[in-house]
């Protein structure tokens, strides 16, 4: 379940129109940290997996840490990548993804700071699925 929620969210960032037109064609979307010189950018991180089966379906709760990052002289650009973010993944469940079924999308906690090294603004989206087998 978890290998087809991670494929899902790649294509939902990669594909999301106005995502797209924040982050730039083709999108600067990573399963991983993005090179430095690769901003604006999002990439998946820290996926954690719970039980969530019921006596007669297997099912699982996943936490994903999703950062995106953004230059610009205030917190716009990044409030907007944000924002986005949410939308395209919430908004789109229920949904199927190859043989899971994600029940429920719920943002959990966003965060967003300036980070001098980076010289640039670094925003974490926690969110949390329920995840079920497709044909349960």
């Amino acid at each position: 379940m978890t290998g087809d929620l991670h494929a899902w969210l790649l294509d939902r960032l990669s594909n999301d129109a106005a995502l797209v037109a924040d982050l730039g064609d083709p999108p600067r979307v990573f399963d991983r940290p993005p090179p430095r010189r690769a901003l604006p950018s999002v990439y998946v991180g820290r996926i954690e997996v719970a039980d969530w089966s019921t006596d007669d379906a297997r099912g699982q709760a996943v936490s994903v840490v999703i950062h995106a990052y953004a230059r610009g002289p205030g917190r716009t650009d990044i409030d907007r990548i944000v924002a986005g973010i949410e939308s395209t993944l919430t908004d789109a469940v229920p949904a199927t993804a190859q043989s899971t079924r994600i029940v429920l999308a719920t943002p959990v906690a966003i965060s967003t700071a300036y980070e001098r090294g980076q010289a640039a603004f670094h925003a974490t989206l926690r969110l949390r699925f329920l995840c079920a087998a497709a044909g349960a």
